[in-house]
């Protein structure tokens, strides 16, 4: 998850507020396909829906 933070706290226009959908599709569009990324942007999304 430390890899998609920094993202989010470095790059402006990272969807801070947006769905994990909107994560995803920022990600994709900016060539950031690797799969450990979109694994831990999942359990990030199933560690909070849990709360």
């Amino acid at each position: 998850m430390g890899e998609v933070a920094r993202a989010a706290k470095l790059y402006r226009l990272f969807p801070k507020k947006g769905s994990v959908e909107n994560v995803r599709k920022r990600m994709n569009s900016l060539g950031i396909a690797e799969a450990d990324v979109f694994e831990q942007i999942g359990d990030a999304e199933r560690c909070w829906l849990s709360q």
